[in-house]
């Protein structure tokens, strides 16, 4: 408001209020013309004369790009022996030994039972559960290591790495043929339910584990962006 004070010696003081004239409509749509014509403007003037991108622009996704860059090494630099997935590794590691174990017992407690088994799946059981057993020991000693190889295990099995995805459906194919090995007619889980079930649990906890492994990577990449997003502002 705009107040306008006279005096005079012979009249009295008087004030006046004047309210400003309020912009029309026409004005506004006309500034916000005039803006993305300036934005425009500058856009097109960070252009070379052929159509590239200017130094100064090219400069700036670099510095977009490496502030992504070592966000994304700055979270991979955690303790993975905290990580999520551990207790996944774990179960697959107890199913592989009691499928293991189980199917020594079998042949001392019950050896007419391998004469009801088709032999080479009396047999693909026993190095399956080696194998089973072997793999996901060496998965867990990688993420109390501390000493040997650290540096490896973290780039393998850090949140978001494509290395732990394919560990995870490697372990699954594994597991999966396993089950159709230990569960299909004429095999051990017949006759044992301990290989039946740890052979099926295997399965199962595998297949969670690249389903949390697809949630985690999701929640990474979006707190990466969030983290670039804002030290770039």
């Amino acid at each position: 408001l705009l107040v306008v004070i006279q005096s005079s010696t012979t009249m009295p003081t008087r004030v006046v209020i004047r309210s400003p004239i309020p912009e029309s409509p026409e004005a506004n749509n006309e500034a916000g013309t005039q803006s993305r014509r300036n934005r425009t403007t500058e856009n097109l003037a960070s252009l070379n004369d052929d159509g590239s991108v200017d130094d100064n622009r090219k400069k700036s996704n670099d510095r977009r790009t490496g502030s992504r860059t070592e966000v994304r090494q700055t979270l991979s630099r955690y303790d993975i022996s905290a990580s999520h997935h551990l207790d996944y590794y774990f179960i697959c590691f107890a199913a592989s030994i009691v499928l293991l174990v189980s199917f020594q017992a079998q042949e001392k407690i019950m050896p007419d039972v391998i004469d009801r088994v088709i032999p080479f799946k009396n047999d693909y059981t026993f190095f399956l559960s080696i194998a089973g057993t072997s793999t996901t020991g060496v998965i867990l000693l990688a993420h109390f290591d501390k000493i040997v190889l650290p540096g490896l295990w973290r780039r393998i099995f850090h949140a978001g790495s494509e290395g732990e995805l394919v560990v995870a459906i490697a372990l699954f194919c594994l597991f999966a043929f396993n089950a159709y090995i230990c569960t299909s007619p004429f095999s051990l889980g017949e006759e044992v339910p301990n290989i039946f079930f740890s052979a099926w649990i295997a399965v199962v906890t595998s297949f969670l584990l690249i389903a949390r492994w697809m949630e985690g990577a999701v929640s990474f990449n979006a707190a990466v962006l969030v983290i670039c997003e804002l030290r770039i502002s």
